[in-house]
């Protein structure tokens, strides 16, 4: 197997392998060209950020880490499956969050995000299958089990505020652990085909260091949308348990 050492070189096949994958894969040429155009925001494959994280890369040195998948380009095709399941997700998230901010509604609107969203979700499956030394039946459940976590996450997190009552810190555990770490347990499921202790633990501290990385920094940000809807980041909901408020504080 050869190994990629540097994140240049690891970022140069995977923003080839997608190109080379898009034109040749059907998809509509506007389509294919709002993709990438999305995929050069922040925290993706062709943003030109030296310290960026992207999530394709991640998966791709997941694969190495794990050792169990020795085909390169099986590694490359995953990680790439994996950048557009998130670029997906993302479009879906921001329309769910109503974040009129952001790049998607800027470059698309939603009825053509919307369309894309779905496109991206059905590409990025496709991918996943094609490139897996898994059985494609066990393969296909993992991808759908997680998705599915990850929807009834979404769906539980949009009625997650603050309100009459405060929800607790374990509350939140439990709705990121659904929303977010199904997500990094799907990614170490794409290189293994039976379940390993010590890495679903490592999957779910991932998730949860990710999804509070992230709440910080959008309690931070003039351009998220949380405090306006008073979502229950853990920020906020530790920040009313110091203020000594109690669990029922009211928010008007």
């Amino acid at each position: 197997m050869a190994i990629i050492g540097t994140e240049d070189s690891a970022r140069n096949y995977l923003r080839q392998f997608i190109l080379n994958y898009l034109s040749g894969n059907g998809l509509n040429p506007e389509m294919q060209y709002f993709t990438i155009k999305l995929l050069h925001g922040k925290g993706k494959i062709y943003n030109e950020a030296e310290d960026h994280f992207n999530w394709s890369e991640f998966s791709f040195y997941i694969g190495q880490f794990i050792g169990h998948e020795k085909n390169l380009v099986n590694q490359i095709g995953f990680a790439a499956g994996v950048e557009l399941l998130v670029l997906a997700s993302d479009i879906i998230d921001d329309l769910a969050d109503g974040d009129y901010k952001g790049d998607i509604h800027k470059i698309l609107g939603q009825s053509k995000a919307l369309i894309l969203a779905n496109a991206l979700l059905t590409e990025s499956v496709s991918l996943l299958l094609t490139y897996s030394s898994v059985p494609p039946g066990k393969q296909l459940s993992n991808v759908i089990n997680n998705l599915r976590d990850a929807c009834n996450g979404q769906w539980s997190d949009l009625a997650f505020i603050i309100g009459e009552t405060i929800p607790t810190e374990e509350d939140y555990f439990k709705l990121i652990d659904q929303k977010s770490v199904s997500f990094v347990r799907l990614i170490f499921g794409l290189y293994q085909s039976d379940q390993d202790p010590i890495l679903e633990e490592l999957a779910t501290y991932i998730g949860f260091s990710g999804q509070l990385q992230n709440d910080v920094k959008d309690i931070l940000s003039d351009e998220s949308n949380d405090l306006i809807y008073k979502k229950a980041t853990l920020p906020l909901i530790k920040a009313i348990d110091y203020s000594g408020k109690g669990p029922r504080l009211a928010v008007a």
